[in-house]
């Protein structure tokens, strides 16, 4: 047992010293360490771990509140995991008239390799009803000097030229998105769904935001990056407990 909480408490903080690296730091790249550092020390000292428990009520009552944060953790995060699974199986794409394409803050170095993923999946549908128009969305957050939706346009325009994006600068986070989109959509006379493009993991907690905006949408999700889909479920987990909970928006 020792052995096996000392291992996946040190791959969980070797995953947020790997994530740091890629991304901005965020509640999803410090969450495996904070996760991962209680583990590892576990197991570590897990022999004097239990022998303090066994003579200690204090120890021993610290180490049940300890165990009962991780159950209450594991089963609220399962629960979201299938709800989402369960939101993305709803989301049926029939006839797209309007395609959002939600952008990403950018990485440390180059190109945000989510962001690559969801103007991929747009072009993909795109292909597919090539009437739809396509609003690209999201603001300056970065130091490039750049707007989020000036960047997806570009990255639409160097694979396929055809295609031709309303853009959307305004917005710094995925609430504003929806906002700002609204009013977009507003002057669009056009049939069709409404289809949002962004990552696995954020889909859940964009449709709600989304409703709370009042429009009436679906989403196409893009694959989140095999290596950052830890950080990404984590932050998005996070931040849905503080919509639901704390009724959050940022």
């Amino acid at each position: 047992m020792s052995c096996i909480l000392a291992l996946i408490g040190g791959l969980l903080i070797a995953d947020t010293v790997y994530a740091l690296t890629q991304v901005r730091c965020n509640i999803g790249v410090v969450l495996p360490a904070v996760l991962g550092a209680p583990l590892f020390i576990a197991g570590i000292f897990y022999s004097q771990i239990i022998n303090a428990a066994t003579g200690n009520n204090f120890v021993f009552i610290l180490c049940i509140l300890a165990l009962f944060i991780y159950t209450v953790f594991i089963l609220s995060l399962l629960v979201y995991v299938f709800s989402l699974c369960r939101y993305l199986k709803s989301c049926r794409t029939t006839n797209p008239g309007k395609i959002i394409i939600l952008g990403c803050s950018a990485p440390r170095k180059g190109i945000s390799r989510t962001l690559m993923r969801r103007v991929n999946r747009a072009m993909e549908l795109w292909e597919s009803y090539p009437d739809a128009i396509v609003i690209a969305s999201g603001g300056f957050t970065g130091a490039s000097g750049i707007s989020e939706a000036q960047l997806i346009a570009k990255l639409i325009s160097e694979q396929n030229p055809k295609i031709k994006t309303v853009l959307e600068e305004k917005s710094t986070s995925t609430y504003e998105n929806f906002v700002y989109c609204l009013e977009l959509l507003n002057q669009i006379d056009t049939d069709g769904q409404t289809v949002f493009v962004t990552s696995h993991s954020h889909a859940l907690r964009a449709n709600l935001l989304a409703k709370r905006v009042g429009i009436d949408c679906i989403c196409s999700a893009a694959f989140d990056a095999p290596s950052l889909a830890v950080n990404n479920y984590l932050r998005e987990y996070a931040a849905l407990i503080n919509l639901l909970l704390l009724n959050r928006v940022d």
